[in-house]
């Protein structure tokens, strides 16, 4: 198998999986009433990456998906952060961060281009959530290792760490037209999907063990 071969099952894999948690999240939400942001990303997200799969396979561009997927990200994933008691402050951080996407889709990069910077961006908000809602975390006196939202967070911020060097290199990657480089960066794409999937499944399960 070369390695372009395995990079497209990996991202297949990891790509589908986002339905299959989404499914998971919308099933622990109807019996426990919890998280209900987080399977409408799942599902949302899912359903847009899996689109670009079958776009991709008739050689479209799927670009102006991904432009729309990292706005997404960056708004719901603060919205689900913003029930786990984020401070109203984050809100001003949210808009500035979602202004400076947008214009970036707008004025700087075309919607047919990789938009890598911007989706950085929205990686490093993310993971600053995730510090900010660990720092809180650690100074309750609430158990943290027994806590869904703990695990869920760590798929997060697992995530927003791989993706963000992934961004950060994709515009060298790809004018360069380093195939096996470009390759390798979107297996740790595909992994840090993957990872953070997983995580976030094992968090949902202990809605069950708590009943």
């Amino acid at each position: 198998m070369s390695l372009r071969d395995f990079t497209f099952i990996l991202n297949d894999i990891s790509e589908y999986s986002y339905l299959l948690v989404g499914i998971f999240a919308f099933i622990a939400w109807k019996k426990f009433g919890q998280f209900q942001l987080l399977w409408v990303f799942l599902l949302l997200a899912g359903a847009i990456r899996v689109t670009t799969i079958f776009l991709a396979e008739h050689y479209q561009n799927t670009h102006p998906y991904y432009h729309l997927l990292g706005l997404i990200e960056l708004t719901l994933i603060y919205l689900i952060y913003s029930k786990q008691g984020v401070s109203k402050k984050w809100n001003y951080v949210i808009l500035a961060a979602a202004s400076a996407y947008i214009a970036n889709s707008v004025f700087i990069r075309s919607l047919y281009e990789m938009n890598s910077f911007a989706l950085a961006l929205v990686q490093i908000v993310i993971l600053s959530l995730g510090f900010n809602y660990m720092y809180r975390l650690y100074a309750s006196p609430k158990r943290f290792e027994s806590s869904p939202f703990f695990y869920i967070n760590a798929g997060f911020m697992f995530y927003a760490v791989g993706s963000f060097f992934v961004n950060l290199l994709s515009s060298k990657i790809v004018s360069q037209s380093t195939n096996d480089f470009f390759h390798n960066a979107w297996i740790l794409e595909s992994f840090s999907a993957i990872i953070r999937l997983s995580i976030i499944s094992y968090g949902l399960t202990l809605l069950y063990r708590e009943r």
